[in-house]
């Protein structure tokens, strides 16, 4: 589906990653966009990175802030 959000990540985890399972939280239109965020960030496969560029808190934030704001602006919110 060309209309469909896909991510991809890096410098969350310890290594770079494309999960279906995320892209399909992401785009469950079911769910609100607080909700669809919580569930990507679930299905992360590793725990968030905490190091002197950041703390595992503050990746999370960022992350979250990312992914609602990519979302709203691919037009996955009706």
């Amino acid at each position: 589906d060309k209309r469909r959000i896909k991510v991809a990540f890096s410098g969350a985890c310890a290594f770079p990653f494309r999960l279906s399972e995320i892209e399909d939280d992401l785009n469950n239109e079911a769910v609100s966009l607080g909700e669809r965020v919580s569930n990507a960030l679930k299905h992360f496969p590793a725990p968030l990175l905490g190091d002197l560029l950041g703390s595992a808190e503050y990746r999370e934030f960022v992350t979250r802030k990312l992914l609602g704001e990519t979302v709203e602006k691919l037009g996955g919110i009706k």
